[in-house]
């Protein structure tokens, strides 16, 4: 083993494999929401069960997960500098949403006449310059792509404020995080959708919301959450506490549902005596998933089921949720198999950690 090796051997934390684990079935929640509308599910008490368990704090899970390992990556002995980590973050997380949004505008401005996909979603006018670059900015080519531009503003707003948040003790944190959540639930959100609908998918007001839950990652890192004896049982509280906060109808009651029903999942996984090598493998790739998962890979399932004469509605979710996962997995397994993955999706360690 070379001495570079080495000092990456005895510098690497150890593996969190049920942080893996979350995150496989995170992606698929996302798959899962995103799907409702291909599907053609109608309102009623099954949809609202369903969207409760795969939407109540889906995307928020990954920012609370990013903000553990953050957290986590501080016991490090050895810190990259301020610009390298943020030149890697911008590798990661920016340029993949450049490739693929620029790719998904030219679908959506072309597709519809190759009969690839529905109409698009983007308004009057998207084919001047200023028409498309809002419509790349408001995530109207794909509707996930917001994701990576508010994840980069919140590890950005982190890593400036880092000399700051390694003097927070656990409490600080969490009261710090309830401060956030609570300001764009009661505040900013309100006040931004009332000014410009189209704030609904602005990279910076998500990235506000998310903030929360990056910080609220970095408190249960510090308070060891994923070590706490009663992990199971407290889960199961916070999940109850979720459910009743969801009959609150304030936005401050929708920031408690949010809160508790992601740390009820974390602490859930956390218990896991083992972890499904498969979940795990799948959440190793969930950058991928992401990326590839909506719109083509979904338009090209719902169209399967379409003339397999599948029902509408959950006959035709309950194929096309594991089918539009099955198909993404399947496809970043083959961009890993050909080299392409660490351009396509930014640098990864998915080798690495296998390996290890």
């Amino acid at each position: 083993m070379s001495r570079a090796a080495a000092t990456a051997t005895a510098t690497r934390l150890p593996d969190l494999p049920f942080l893996d684990a979350l995150r496989g079935l995170l992606i698929v929640f996302v798959i899962a929401i995103h799907a409702g509308s291909y599907a053609q599910l109608q309102p009623g008490w099954a949809s609202d069960l369903t969207y409760f368990v795969v939407a109540t704090a889906t995307v928020k899970g990954f920012f609370l997960v990013d903000g553990f390992l953050f957290a986590r990556s501080l016991a490090k002995p050895q810190q990259p500098a301020t610009l390298a980590r943020l030149q890697t973050s911008a590798t990661r997380l920016l340029l993949p949403w450049l490739l693929f949004s620029g790719a998904y505008l030219l679908l959506r401005m072309y597709g519809r006449r190759l009969g690839m996909l529905p109409p698009a979603s983007m308004p009057d006018g998207h084919w001047s310059i200023t028409g498309a670059a809002s419509a790349l900015w408001y995530s109207e080519t794909s509707a996930q792509m917001y994701f990576l531009v508010s994840l980069f503003a919140v590890r950005a707003v982190a890593i400036a404020c880092l000399s700051l948040l390694r003097r927070c003790r656990a409490g600080v944190l969490a009261l710090l995080a309830i401060a956030l959540a609570l300001l764009f639930r009661q505040v900013v959100e309100p006040w931004a959708l009332g000014a410009n609908a189209r704030s609904v998918m602005d990279p910076m007001l998500l990235a506000l919301g998310g903030s929360a839950f990056f910080v609220a990652g970095m408190a249960m890192w510090c308070a060891r959450w994923h070590e706490l004896p009663q992990r199971l049982a407290l889960a199961g509280l916070l999940l109850l506490l979720s459910i009743a906060a969801t009959r609150i109808g304030a936005n401050w009651g929708h920031a408690v549902a949010e809160f508790a029903y992601v740390a009820a999942l974390f602490l859930a996984f956390a218990a896991l005596a083992g972890v499904p090598a498969w979940m795990a493998a799948t959440g190793r790739r969930t950058m991928g998933i992401y990326l590839l998962h909506l719109p083509i890979i979904m338009h090209l399932v719902s169209s399967l089921t379409h003339r397999l004469a599948v029902a509408s509605g959950f006959p035709a979710y309950f194929l096309i949720v594991p089918l539009t996962a099955l198909a993404s997995l399947l496809a970043v397994l083959v961009a890993e198999r050909l080299g392409v993955a660490p351009l396509l999706f930014g640098e990864t360690r998915v080798a690495t950690r296998a390996q290890a």
